[in-house]
């Protein structure tokens, strides 16, 4: 006996939804948002207020004092959360197709790092966690589902892949001379 099949209409009806949301509203959602973050968000002009009224009209989650500072990339301004007082640089990507929280008192995201938290959709997507104090330097990337610590610091070209202890430094590799150069420098 053949299993039971839904009509066409029904089936249509119900790719049309993903999670209970229309896949017309969210491609419509993305278009506005795409053309809005170009001209605007992702601009060179100055100024962190109106980039904040932008991504809190589109569905962010922003605290008190947050600084976002010019060239900034955000993917799902829907699925951002940012606590009081943080500081997001310039040309900082944030590839959000799942949640990216990032904390409060001080977190500060430095110039053109990335955060990755669903690169590849439905592959690698798994949300991000920027605890409150937490430092990420310039040029890092955070893979997706990292968490980083409360007042943890990560240096300058780090690539993170796994999540950072509370207070903890990570160190990119790149910053630290191998041993081996140096015996060979030495030599000649």
């Amino acid at each position: 006996m053949r299993p039971h099949r839904l009509e066409h209409s029904a089936t249509r009806a119900l790719a049309e939804f993903v999670c209970g949301i229309d896949k017309k509203a969210i491609f419509l959602r993305r278009a506005i948002w795409w053309a809005v973050s170009a001209l605007l968000v992702a601009s060179p002009l100055p100024g962190s207020r109106y980039r904040v009224v932008l991504l809190r009209l589109f569905g962010a989650r922003i605290g008190e004092g947050v600084v976002i500072k010019p060239a900034v990339r955000i993917g799902c301004p829907w699925l951002l959360s940012i606590g009081h007082h943080s500081w997001i640089g310039e040309g900082v990507r944030i590839d959000n197709s799942v949640g990216v929280t990032i904390g409060a008192n001080g977190t500060c995201l430095a110039t053109t790092g990335a955060v990755e938290a669903g690169s590849v959709p439905g592959a690698f997507e798994r949300p991000i966690l920027i605890e409150d104090g937490a430092r990420v330097a310039a040029c890092v990337v955070l893979a997706p589902g990292v968490r980083i610590g409360r007042d943890a610091v990560v240096t300058r070209s780090s690539v993170v892949t796994h999540d950072v202890p509370m207070r903890a430094v990570v160190i990119a590799a790149a910053d630290r001379p191998s041993e081996r150069r140096l015996q060979r420098r030495a030599l000649v």
